[in-house]
């Protein structure tokens, strides 16, 4: 069986994007929602901003 995916989603772990383009070089390689939006709020909870981003409407 010959895999020839359109699109391969992954976490933004460089070795999991290396290991994807480099098995599957024609695959569009696209980053998950998910774990971009976890490590935002990741980000402003380390700068001490959580309390002001959830009052903030134009944080």
């Amino acid at each position: 069986i010959e895999l020839k995916p359109q699109s391969i989603i992954t976490d933004f772990e460089l070795a999991a994007i290396n290991v994807s383009r480099s098995k599957f070089p024609d695959t569009n390689n696209k980053g998950c929602f998910f774990h971009l939006c976890q490590n935002g709020w990741r980000q402003i909870q380390r700068c001490g901003l959580a309390i002001q981003y959830g009052n903030d409407e134009h944080f």
